[in-house]
């Protein structure tokens, strides 16, 4: 333990170079240190003088307020340090955060100058490689976090150039990346960012669909923020309500409402001298320098255009646009899709129905859903230990990782166990000519894999019927398919999906020299890594062209892009940047590389889904999720061209 002390010594005097350490909370190490040195010190200054930080590199003392374990790491190449603490934000010490999080006017003490920094919190896969620079410098860091309940928090403090303030940022969607995107602003101490939203509340997808048995696909444990793990679901899978319930919470408990601007929809959006000039619908401009795209895929209701709508005579909406005073128990309902929309509607209202027809184009594979309750004592438990619902919430995320997020790209008994549950599922049914009619001839997730229980029970009752056959036109009382069949119905649900190759459209974007995003697109959506797109500075997309939703949580990718684009932030409020845009060159090889992978993963194998574009390619990520975080763990500088205040 001696020798350990003495080499801890010795790379604190090859690291920082200090001449004084102050004493620490870790004995043995003030003794090693003080005999090589003579002991040095460190000062960190905040604006509050009682909050001040006399730093020792493995210890801190606070004056009156506490002595927290701390190390500050330098990086003399890119003027940074890496600044380690467990108690921060302890309650009854309310200013620690206040402090050191985004602070832009904290100063550093170093080699005898101060040194203006921006201090910002790390957390996610920042603070995952981190942690590990920490615990490499002071292994027994790893011994101290094992022992306490409390993580250890990690904080970088940029040095900040004279012209430095924070940058103004608009983001455009109150739903799940709008509003994690917005938390991790919150969370960073960034406080000039606005929502714009043109619903009348929050919720995103969750807020616009409301039809009977609307549930997720996604384990309830796996579909929350890491930073807002929820206690309180129901069921292993969540309904819709109690999904947009948690994203409420998440808007009031994050702070995020001043920061709203609900029933305004930014209409354009153009670039001009370092800053985004948008307008809303009501004629209202405003300016930021940072544009932040969070507007989800399923947004705008794709309709079929079928001769004779306008005709009908009963009642007619898309399932993203329920009409719930519409009468449904003892009429005859037509759905026409069968994706997860048409198989949930219909587990939930053909049983109270007189007549229920599916029409379904081609058919998919439906994988059985265990939705049991979460016991009242479960709920207790994870309402009493934060830290218990982090470990699920990990848990969760790395068995679908290991799994589901496996299966569609690669083949392993991940995708053997899947296509057999399936499979199995079908058996079901117990007529073989329904279950002809029901079985798909591509693989599995080759579209989105449906998860759902009661589907086949439903449309095994004698007053359901599945048609494969293509409706040709609506009349007054129904519709007529393709073999001249008249069908009389009171009530037509159209369960067709979305266009979700819209992204950000129909906003109308203008980037650099004139360059519309329908333009840049128009051989299909392109994206760099995921987030940006070339032509247009100071512009992100949150879970934008390629993103992995098919084999992650959107929640987990969402967050991930939030953290990607949460590092050119803090280049922004460092002054370090102040335009930056994606090079043509590395875009074309992001994409070319994804066209390469593509071949070997289901969603290229056959079918006909919403994945694909306008030319019938997927546009998807077609890697493991996990390789999508590692990809956007760090910024590459080398793959954007930037620019400085100066360089103006």
């Amino acid at each position: 333990m001696k020798d350990a002390m003495i080499g801890a010594a010795q790379r604190v005097m090859s690291t920082t170079g200090f001449r004084k350490i102050a004493p620490s909370v870790i004995p043995g190490l003030d003794r090693a240190v003080h005999r090589l040195t003579g002991g040095r010190k460190m000062l960190l200054t905040l604006p509050q003088p009682e909050v001040g930080l006399i730093l020792t590199t493995v210890g801190a003392k606070t004056g009156l307020l506490r002595r927290t374990p701390l190390v500050c790491l330098p990086d003399r190449e890119r003027d940074t340090w890496l600044l380690v603490g467990s108690n921060f934000g302890k309650p009854g010490h309310p200013a620690w955060t206040a402090n050191l999080r985004g602070r832009p006017d904290a100063t550093i003490s170093w080699m005898g100058r101060d040194i203006a920094v921006c201090a910002t919190e790390l957390d996610g896969e920042e603070h995952a490689r981190a942690w590990d620079e920490v615990v490499a410098f002071w292994p027994p860091y790893a011994t101290y976090q094992a022992g306490t309940e409390r993580r250890i928090r990690l904080f970088r403090l940029d040095r900040r150039t004279p012209h430095t303030r924070p940058p103004r940022i608009a983001i455009v969607g109150a739903g799940i990346s709008g509003l994690g995107m917005a938390a991790k602003l919150k969370q960073a101490g960034m406080d000039d960012f606005v929502i714009y939203e043109k619903a009348s509340e929050v919720g995103g997808v969750w807020r616009d669909n409301t039809y009977p048995g609307l549930c997720c696909d996604i384990p309830a444990r796996n579909y929350s923020f890491s930073f807002a793990p929820n206690s309180e679901w129901s069921r292993y899978f969540s309904d819709g309500p109690e999904i947009q319930g948690y994203l409420r919470r998440v808007a009031d408990e994050q702070g995020l409402r001043p920061h709203l601007r609900l029933g305004q929809e930014v209409v354009e959006g153009h670039y001009s001298d370092g800053g985004w000039q948008l307008t809303l619908a009501g004629g209202e401009t405003d300016t930021v320098d940072l544009l932040l795209c969070a507007t989800g895929l399923l947004v705008h209701p794709k309709q079929p255009d079928i001769p004779g709508i306008e005709q009908f005579t009963g009642r007619t909406f898309h399932s993203a646009r329920w009409e719930h005073d519409a009468e449904l128990v003892g009429k005859r309902i037509a759905v026409v899709g069968n994706g997860s929309t048409g198989v949930q509607l219909t587990s939930s209202i053909a049983p109270g129905a007189a007549h229920f027809l599916l029409f379904q184009r081609t058919p998919q594979w439906v994988f059985p859903k265990p939705n049991k309750r979460y016991s009242a004592l479960t709920k207790a438990m994870h309402r009493r230990s934060t830290r218990l619902s982090h470990i699920a919430l990990h848990g969760w995320r790395t068995l679908f990782d290991a799994t589901v997020g496996t299966a569609a790209i690669r083949p392993g008994w991940q995708r053997t166990v899947l296509t057999w549950g399936c499979k199995l599922a079908l058996l079901q049914v117990r007529s073989p000519q329904l279950r002809r009619t029901l079985t798909p001839t591509d693989q599995p997730m080759c579209k989105r894999l449906i998860v759902a229980t009661g589907f086949y029970s439903a449309i095994q009752q004698p007053h359901v019927e599945v048609i494969s056959d293509p409706i040709e036109r609506v009349t007054a009382t129904g519709v007529i398919t393709r073999d001249g069949r008249e069908h009389e119905i009171d009530v037509l649900v159209f369960a067709t999906g979305f266009h979700a190759e819209n992204y950000m459209r129909p906003m109308y974007l203008v980037g650099e020299n004139g360059m519309t995003l329908d333009k840049a697109w128009n051989q299909g959506p392109r994206s760099y890594r995921t987030v940006a797109v070339p032509g247009f500075p100071n512009m992100f997309m949150l879970v934008g062209p390629n993103s992995p939703f098919a084999n992650e949580s959107v929640i987990r990718t969402a967050e991930t892009h939030a953290d990607y684009i949460l590092r050119w932030v803090r280049l922004f409020a460092a002054g370090q940047v102040t335009e930056v845009v994606p090079t043509a060159e590395a875009t074309d090889a992001f994409n070319d590389q994804v066209t390469a992978a593509l071949p070997a993963t289901t969603f290229a194998s056959g079918c006909d889904s919403w994945y694909l574009d306008s030319t019938g390619t997927p546009v998807i990520w077609p890697w493991s999720a996990r390789a999508h975080r590692q990809m956007l763990a760090t910024v590459n500088l080398d793959e954007f061209h930037t620019r400085t205040k100066e360089s103006h």
